[in-house]
């Protein structure tokens, strides 16, 4: 029996939407770093908050992208605008994770295929020969023939045994896909590591050690997941 017939481009574009949308909530992490890591302030607290009157940024408003655009480029509090910058950021580094997801669809294909099991041996089709092994001898046949006709069945038998073999269901694995999850994150991760690191050096200052470190993980990782 054949795999499933699997409809994957609704599973495709779900999984591209949140992927992407990953990238953009990586992306406005990146404003974060490039801003506080090189002046040695924490990246969790203070919560983000408008750089202009130091009001907390609401949860609904720090949607990446989105968020700048209900607001029109301003501060919900003060009304003074928001750079631009930020949300080009994010949109920068949501298509770095769009555009690798694209790129890993065949493979993403083929992690779902095996990540999803065979249908069963449909037994309604299953052919049964008659076990003329198992009959008793008929007075007009003679045991030569009979044993001629046993020895002919066990070898059918062994074969559809063989066939009924290579038609059971396959074990569903999900490695192939988590590992496809992973390569696609490593490698959007690789371009994002290298605007953050352009920004940092726009910007005039100096790059920490364990952004470096950090960066030089990531790098290692990619070249082994590929």
């Amino acid at each position: 029996m054949g795999s499933r017939d699997i409809n994957l481009d609704p599973l495709i574009w779900l999984f591209l939407l949140w992927f992407t949308f990953l990238g953009a909530c990586i992306g406005s992490f990146s404003n974060v770093v490039v801003w506080r890591m090189p002046r040695g302030m924490s990246l969790s607290r203070p919560a983000s908050h408008c750089p202009q009157c130091g009001h907390p940024i609401r949860w609904y408003h720090n949607i990446p992208v989105l968020g700048w655009l209900v607001l029109r480029g301003r501060c919900a509090d003060c009304h003074r605008p928001i750079p631009g910058f930020y949300p080009l950021v994010e949109a920068t580094v949501a298509l770095f994770f769009l555009f690798v997801m694209i790129w890993q669809i065949p493979a993403f294909n083929d992690a779902v295929q095996q990540a999803m099991p065979n249908d069963t041996t449909d037994l309604t089709q299953t052919e049964f020969p008659l076990q003329t092994a198992d009959l008793p001898y008929s007075s007009n046949r003679s045991p030569d023939v009979s044993r001629h006709t046993s020895d002919t069945d066990m070898t059918s038998n062994a074969g559809n045994t063989a066939d009924t073999n290579r038609d059971e269901p396959r074990v569903p694995s999900w490695q192939p896909l988590l590992r496809v999850t992973a390569k696609s994150v490593i490698f959007s991760l690789i371009p994002t590591l290298s605007l953050i690191l352009w920004l940092i050096h726009r910007d005039r200052q100096p790059i920490p050690r364990r952004l470096w470190i950090f960066g030089l993980l990531v790098l290692l990782c990619g070249v082994w997941l590929y």
